[in-house]
C-alpha cells in the first residue's frame, strides 16, 4: 500500500492524536519524515493496546486475549472481519469518545504501519509484541472487575513500567540509532533506553495516584505500604501524611533517578540531530517540572497536580537553545533535582 493510498488513514491518526494525548502532540511534531510517520503511529498503537488494558469494565478473562491477539495484526493487514470482530470485544462502553474514536479506527492505525519500510516495521514489532503480552499478564492479576489491584514490590513495578513504558524506549532507540554514527552515543543511548520510559511512566504514576483509585489500581508497591503500616484504604485516605510520604519515597527516588538516566539518554543523542533531541528533551522537562513540583506535598489530599501552562510554554521556549547547548539543559535540570533532593529529605 503506497502513502499515497493511505493518506485519509495518516490525516486521521493526526487528526485523533491531540484527543487521546495533548502532551504527545507537543514533542511529535519536532519530528520529520518516516521517522515521524512511524513514531505517531508506533505512539496511537500503544494507546490501542493501553485502552484495552485500562478499561474498568471489562475483567482479565476478556482483555488478556484480545491484547495477544493485536500483535498478529503487525505481521498482515488483517481482512476487515477479523479486525471487526476484534474491535466489537475490545470497545467498552466507560470509554471515553476519544478512546472509542481511536479503537474504532483500528484499521487506520494498522494502514499506516504497514506502509512502513519493511526494516521499520522490524524494529517496532518486537517492542510492540512485549508491551502487549506484559499487559496481558499484568491484567491476568484481576480476579474480577472492580477488585483492586496493587503490585507487590519495587521489581514487580519496574517489571509492570518495563512492560507499558521501557518497551517505548527500546521502541524509539530502534528508530533513532541509524541517524547516531558515535559508537560511545549508541552505547549509551542503548544503556538508557529503559530508563527513558520508566523516568516518564513513573512521574505519571506519582501524577495520578488519586485519579487510579478511581479504576481500582494502586501502583505503590504493597511491602512499601506495609513496612509503614498502611493498608490501601488507608493509605488512599491520606489520614496519614507522614506514613504516605515514607512509604512514596522510594517510588519518588526511583522516578528521579531513571529522569537523571532519561537525562542521559537525551544527551547521547548528537546536537545535529536537533529534532531528535527536542522531541526527547520536551516530555523530560515537563516531566522533571512536574515532579519538582509533586515532590513536596506527596503526602497531602490535594488533587491531582499539574504544571502551569506558563511552566509548559516556559520549557518549549527553552527547549531549543537547551538542545543545541548541552550544558544549560544540564543546569537547568540540576535545579530540578534539588528541589526532589530537598523533598526526599524530608521523608
Amino acid at each position: 500500500m503506497a502513502l499515497a493510498d493511505v493518506g485519509p488513514s495518516f490525516r486521521f491518526c493526526e487528526q485523533i492524536l491531540p484527543k487521546v494525548s495533548r502532551t504527545f502532540a507537543l514533542n511529535i511534531r519536532f519530528l520529520r519524515g518516516q521517522t515521524h510517520r512511524a513514531v505517531l503511529d508506533a505512539y496511537l498503537i500503544c494507546r490501542i493496546l493501553d485502552t484495552v488494558e485500562d478499561a474498568p469494565d471489562r475483567d482479565a478473562s476478556f482483555k488478556a486475549p484480545l491484547l495477544r491477539e493485536f500483535p498478529r495484526f503487525l505481521r498482515a493487514l488483517p481482512d476487515s472481519d477479523s479486525l471487526g470482530a476484534w474491535q466489537a470485544r475490545a470497545l467498552g462502553a466507560t470509554m471515553t469518545p476519544s478512546e472509542r474514536e481511536l479503537l474504532s479506527h483500528t484499521r487506520e492505525v494498522l494502514a499506516v504501519f504497514h506502509t512502513l519500510a519493511p526494516g521499520v516495521r522490524d524494529v517496532m514489532v518486537g517492542p510492540i509484541t512485549r508491551m502487549a503480552e506484559g499487559m496481558a499478564t499484568t491484567v491476568e492479576r484481576v480476579a474480577g472487575v472492580g477488585k483492586p489491584v496493587q503490585l507487590a514490590d519495587t521489581a514487580d513495578l519496574e517489571r509492570y513500567c518495563y512492560f507499558v513504558a521501557g518497551t517505548v524506549g527500546e521502541l524509539l532507540t530502534g528508530l533513532f540509532l541509524a541517524k547516531v554514527g558515535s559508537s560511545r552515543r549508541r552505547e549509551a543511548m542503548v544503556r538508557h533506553q529503559v530508563a527513558f520510559g520508566l523516568g516518564l511512566q513513573l512521574t505519571n504514576i506519582l501524577k495520578d495516584i488519586r485519579a487510579d483509585r478511581g479504576r481500582a489500581w494502586c501502583y505503590i508497591p504493597a511491602d512499601a505500604l506495609a513496612k509503614e503500616g498502611l493498608d490501601l484504604e488507608t493509605f488512599w485516605s491520606w489520614k496519614e501524611g507522614p506514613k504516605n510520604r515514607r512509604a512514596l519515597a522510594p517510588l519518588l527516588r526511583l522516578t528521579a533517578d531513571s529522569l537523571r538516566r532519561a537525562l542521559d539518554y537525551t544527551l547521547a543523542l548528537p546536537p545535529r540531530r536537533l529534532r531528535l533531541r527536542l522531541f526527547c528533551a520536551v516530555p523530560l522537562m515537563l516531566a522533571m517540572e512536574t515532579l519538582a513540583l509533586l515532590a513536596p506535598g506527596l503526602e497531602s489530599s490535594r488533587g491531582p497536580v499539574k504544571i502551569t501552562r506558563a511552566q509548559v510554554r516556559a520549557v518549549l521556549l527553552r527547549a531549543p537553545l537547551f538542545c543545541v547547548f548541552s550544558p544549560l539543559l544540564v543546569r537547568w535540570s540540576a535545579t530540578r533535582f534539588q528541589a526532589i533532593e530537598a523533598a526526599l529529605e524530608k521523608a
